[in-house]
């Protein structure tokens, strides 16, 4: 009797506790239901209807540890293969993938630098990065004569020479409007702390951001790397004025079509060495080492449905970011766009007044970039 009480009191305390669990399940589905019918969550915040920090953070940390996603590459075919698998369990319908082949040219990725090297006047160089699509050399490397380029009285010839370039400094004002535009803060609306930012329209303070310097001298390469291609030279070396810490690693941007002028990119100190050897005429080795290879890539595309969703009633409201890129917070946008397609797919289909189209480019690091890619 006292073994049938025993297992009785066990049983019990197996079905109280099973009970518990089930309660507190209970509960908290209960509390996560919205208080507010659906279509007040269209334009106010449902805290649990949000992707939860950990996870948006665990994404980012799975795609830096694969290195860049360059259109088509290893690390981009692995982002890809996530992205449309939580666009699936969010309830994204009708992908589809757009697909083409380009060449895709490549070499080691900062920190591994052992295919781009420089040997200026018998010494090795600390080179910083390299110019995407510029070319290639064999293991030997191209040794020639250096020859400092100055814009103001420039050389008789680079032709076949390896020429030594600098960026420009930034302008004193007053500012062109080209100027303006791409390299001031210009543009920002329903900011909590205005007065923690500077003026628009002005040259920004490096203490507060580097940004716009960094996109200051890395647009200039576009004009760098026609003057190396229209004189013919060798090869190319581009000083920046940084530290080698923030040039290290640091992606050719606009994305060129490829020129065949392979060059490197120095910080200001081991530039200002070489700098010294162009003028003096010394000669230097550089190597580049890359391929060029067929790839294939695509834009993945597809619909979080609507109420009217395959009806002529629908609207479609369109998000787009591009995925491929050099490992930078930009191309991390794609992780945007899943958090709001998670959020709204909470949302019941009947309750969304419009139909969310998805499109996750792949060409902004492109060679010619997305224009060279239109149709």
């Amino acid at each position: 009797m006292k073994r049938l009480a025993s297992h009785f009191i066990i049983l019990l305390s197996i079905f109280l506790c099973f009970a518990w669990v089930l309660s507190n399940c209970s509960a908290n589905k209960i509390s996560s239901t919205p208080s507010k019918p659906y279509k007040y969550y269209l334009t106010h915040i449902h805290p649990d209807f949000m992707v939860k920090p950990d996870e948006a953070y665990q994404w980012h940390l799975d795609k830096d540890k694969e290195g860049p996603t360059y259109s088509g590459n290893a690390s981009w075919k692995k982002l890809m293969t996530f992205l449309e698998s939580k666009l699936k369990a969010y309830g994204v319908v009708d992908l589809t993938k757009n697909r083409w082949t380009y060449n895709r040219w490549f070499t080691s990725d900062w920190p591994d630098d052992k295919n781009w090297t420089l040997i200026s006047n018998g010494e090795p160089m600390k080179v910083a990065s390299y110019g995407a699509y510029s070319g290639s050399t064999d293991a030997n490397g191209i040794t020639a004569e250096l020859v400092y380029y100055n814009p103001a009285a420039p050389p008789s010839s680079i032709r076949g020479k390896i020429a030594v370039l600098t960026t420009a400094p930034h302008p004193d004002p007053p500012l062109t409007e080209d100027y303006k535009k791409w390299f001031t803060l210009n543009d920002y609306e329903y900011l909590s702390d205005p007065e923690t930012f500077p003026p628009m329209f002005r040259k920004f303070p490096l203490n507060q951001s580097l940004a716009y310097d960094v996109w200051w001298q890395l647009r200039q390469t576009v004009r760098i790397n026609g003057i190396l291609t229209k004189g013919q030279a060798a090869g190319g070396v581009v000083v920046f004025n940084m530290p080698y810490d923030r040039l290290a690693g640091l992606y050719t941007f606009p994305i060129p079509v490829l020129y065949n002028v392979p060059s490197l990119y120095l910080d200001r100190k081991a530039g200002a060495k070489v700098i010294n050897d162009a003028k003096q005429g010394k000669l230097a080795t550089l190597r580049l080492m890359a391929k060029v290879e067929p790839t294939e890539t695509y834009q993945l595309i597809g619909y979080l449905p609507g109420k009217h969703y395959g009806t002529a009633k629908d609207e479609k409201i369109l998000l787009i970011a591009h995925t491929d890129g050099p490992c930078l917070s930009q191309d991390n946008g794609a992780f945007g766009l899943l958090g709001i397609v998670a959020y709204f797919s909470h949302i019941p289909q009947m309750e969304r007044p419009r139909t969310l189209m998805i499109l996750m480019d792949n060409r902004h690091y492109m060679p010619g970039m997305e224009k060279a890619f239109e149709k």
